[in-house]
Order: structure tokens, then sequence, then C-alpha cells
């Protein structure tokens, strides 16, 4: 049995990435290593792990959230599944993400307020866009989910993301929840009801089918 000692001493010598793994799989390193976690959100990269969810847990002390304004880049390590709640909420100049597969849910406000974003890779193992998931993402262009399998965007996931202009989606979404595409100016013309999601939808399928000639900044 090691002694808290032990711990501290072993924790000056492990990268931080192993440090999160060690603070996921054994709970006697957790109040040991979260020092050094903390301390790695001084830097511009994010280093995350995780088997099962990303959550709250990373960003609900104010400290953490001051932090995350400065993250530019976030690596995912090992297998993780599901971007939990409010997880890179207000990483104001993050701008490019690259979700890895395996992730099945992007979670409620995950990305709100990431008003640099431009960019999202998202993987076929998708499933769920939660509400609010990229809510204010002011600068985000541009949206593929054909490669998705993507079935419910929730409520207001990408509400006033006012320089969207193209958005794919799969055939496999079946649920779109209130207000989704409000506020998005580039993406639904005048002539579109944004909240009417049916309407929404016809006009993005029919962009999908005309190869996006109307409507795409050209």
């Amino acid at each position: 049995m090691h002694t808290p000692d032990f711990y501290r001493h072993f924790a000056q010598y492990v990268h931080t990435e192993m440090l999160l793994t060690m603070r996921c799989v054994s709970k006697d390193y957790r109040d040991v290593v979260e020092r050094v976690i903390t301390a790695s959100f001084s830097s511009k990269r994010l280093i995350v792990h995780s088997g099962k969810s990303i959550t709250l847990s990373l960003s609900n002390s104010k400290p953490r959230m001051e932090r995350l304004e400065n993250v530019t880049d976030i690596i995912f390590l090992l297998n993780c599944t599901k971007i939990g709640d409010y997880a890179f909420q207000h990483a104001v100049n993050l701008i490019v993400v690259n979700i890895p597969e395996g992730v099945t849910h992007i979670s409620k406000n995950s990305f709100w307020g990431c008003s640099k974003l431009k960019s999202v890779t998202f993987p076929k193992s998708l499933k769920n866009i939660g509400a609010y998931a990229f809510n204010n993402c002011t600068r985000l262009s541009e949206v593929d989910l054909r490669g998705t399998g993507v079935e419910v965007i929730e409520n207001e996931a990408f509400y006033y993301c006012e320089e969207l202009k193209s958005m794919k989606i799969p055939d496999s979404l079946v649920e779109v929840g209130r207000f989704v595409f409000l506020r998005c100016f580039k993406l639904v013309p005048e002539g579109v009801d944004t909240k009417d999601n049916e309407a929404v939808l016809e006009h993005l399928r029919s962009q999908q089918e005309g190869g996006g000639r109307e409507g795409d900044g050209a």
C-alpha cells in the first residue's frame, strides 16, 4: 500500500496525460494529482482522458473556466464515448476541433460560446448532438454530418451560429428540437421560417441535392 508521500513524489515525474489516466482508475491518486491536472489548463493545449465521458468536473470551477479561455487545442486520449455537459464551454480561443471516432454523444452546452470555433470534424459514431451544444459559436461556417449516424439534434444546438453557411445532414436524422437553426442568418434564407424544422430541413436537403449552388456565399 503506497503512502500519500509516495503519490506526491511519484506525481512529479509523470506526464499530465498519465496523471489523468491515474485519476480515472485510482481514487488514491485523485487528491494528489488534482493540482497538477489543474495546472495543465494554464497552457494552450488541453489533454483530455476519459474512458466514458468528459464531464463538467473538468470545468466547474472559476479558475478552470478562466484557464479554458486560453485553450486553443484539445487532444483526446483513449476511448472517449461522450463529451459531457459544459465540457469546453467558453473556450473562446478554440478554433478547430477533431472529435474522435467512438464518441456517440456531444452533450448539452459542451461547446457553448466557443466564439472563434471555425471547424469541427465529426466521427461516424456520432448519434446525438445535445441542447445548446454549439450555441453562440458565431464563427462556425460549415457543418458536415453526412458521414455520421446522427439521429437527434436537440434544442438550440446551433442557435446564433451567424456565420454558418452550410450544413449537410445525414439520412439517419429523425428528430430536431426547438430553435436549432434560429438566428443562423446565412444558412436559412428569408423565405424559410427558422422555427419550422421541416421547412429548414427541406431547404438543407435541397441544397445537398443541388450541390449547394444557392446560398453558398458565392
